[in-house]
């Protein structure tokens, strides 16, 4: 069996599961998918090779992951899994068709769509669009009139997909639960605070905190449950509490520096020993 890591920027995350896999004997080899160019027509290429798809570009991963596949190689996560993690409105109808918890949550396809609902709406409100990481265009929005400034400003974008509004009721304001789940096991988890009593969005790349959180059965069986709603066997699901837990995201291709930080737990290590697992089913 082959190992591989395929990469668009080589991250502190990927030189620790390089490092981790050597450690354990195995020769794992990098490839830079944005840099090779990969043969569509060779349909043994990868065959008896599990390849770990870590591309920052979620395209450049959804897209190596299904050519690696198409070449007789094991993807992890698959192609579908990280098609479904990418969009978030793929994510929550895979969720929900499992019975899974999401915030109240509405699809607005256009700002057409919200107009026309502008006065049924509640405020104050999350909208985001389907795609994006980071908490990029997400806005908290108090009234009809950032409504209406978010409407204008989504209208110029380009992307038909970023034009596309998904309206959520808020809950934990500023406040979440990060899980890693790699196979059927529940790593740990982190809660994660923003910086300032007026910042909605707890995300560690826009100046949030974390640290570690232990994790009940409720919120154990709700992560693993999440990823495999969507076929992830690694993947970090987002959870937020108010009356009840409620799963706001799975990622499939989840950062872990911060989440090794606040827990202390070597992710790395888990995901090399899972993938040589894989290998020996």
């Amino acid at each position: 069996m082959r190992y591989f890591i395929a990469v668009d920027v080589i991250r502190y995350d990927e030189r620790l599961l390089i490092n981790a896999l050597r450690d354990l004997g195995i020769n794992v080899e990098l490839i830079k998918v944005d840099n090779e160019v990969l043969p569509l027509n060779t349909s043994n290429a990868f065959r008896d090779s599990v390849i770990l798809i870590r591309p920052l570009s979620a395209y450049n991963a959804i897209y190596s992951a299904v050519a690696f596949e198409s070449m007789g190689g094991i993807a992890i996560n698959s192609s579908k899994a990280l098609y479904i993690c990418n969009d978030k409105i793929l994510t929550y109808c895979y969720l929900i068709k499992e019975g899974i918890r999401i915030p109240k949550t509405y699809l607005a396809l256009s700002s057409t769509a919200i107009q026309n609902n502008l006065n049924n709406l509640k405020y104050p409100l999350i909208d985001k669009p389907p795609i994006g990481s980071w908490g990029r265009l997400v806005s908290y929005v108090r009234d009809r009139l950032d409504m209406k400034l978010v409407m204008e400003h989504r209208d110029q974008l380009s992307s038909s997909v970023l034009r596309a509004h998904i309206l959520q009721e808020v809950i934990g304001f500023g406040r979440d639960i990060r899980c890693i789940v790699v196979g059927d096991e529940v790593l740990g988890c982190m809660i994660r605070k923003s910086s300032n009593a007026d910042e909605w969005r707890s995300n560690i790349a826009l100046g949030g905190t974390a640290e570690n959180y232990v994790p009940n059965d409720e919120v154990r069986e709700l992560a693993i449950k999440s990823a495999k709603s969507v076929g992830a066997e690694i993947a970090g699901v987002d959870i937020l509490q108010g009356e009840d837990f409620y799963v706001n995201e799975v990622n499939g291709v989840p950062e872990f520096k911060g989440f090794i930080y606040a827990t202390g737990i070597k992710v790395h290590e888990y995901i090399a020993k899972y993938l040589i697992s894989i290998s020996r089913k």
